[in-house]
């Protein structure tokens, strides 16, 4: 079998690596990228042919205003971002709601693979 590893980089200030993963997963990140199209470019270079980006966040929640996070995202809006950056096929589905999940208030998470 194939060993797990971990890197860390800052690809918002374009840091970069010659390796390459087979699984990328985040969880509640894009909420805290301000320019997602780029930041997902950069981990769409990352993957091995065939690799896969697995994302779980908010569904757009339209109450929730902030200047430092994004207030959700449609799903269908990201996956077509994703199909635009080379990411093909790309599934999702809300997975969980709940009550006051996402700054005190209700909102549902989804999972993207890609």
């Amino acid at each position: 079998g194939r060993a797990a590893s971990c890197i860390r980089l800052d690809l918002e200030a374009g840091e970069t690596t010659d390796q390459k993963a087979d699984c990328i997963l985040l969880v509640q990140v894009l909420l805290h990228i301000p320019d997602i199209q780029p930041f997902l470019g950069r981990l769409n270079h990352l993957l091995n042919p065939g690799g896969r980006l697995i994302l779980v966040d908010f569904d757009r929640e339209p109450d929730i205003e902030s200047d430092l996070i994004h207030n959700g995202f449609i799903q269908a809006r990201l996956a077509g971002t994703l199909s635009s950056l080379g990411f093909s096929p790309v599934h999702s589905h809300t997975f969980y709601q709940g009550e006051k999940l996402f700054m005190c208030h209700d909102a549902s998470l989804f999972l993207m693979e890609a």
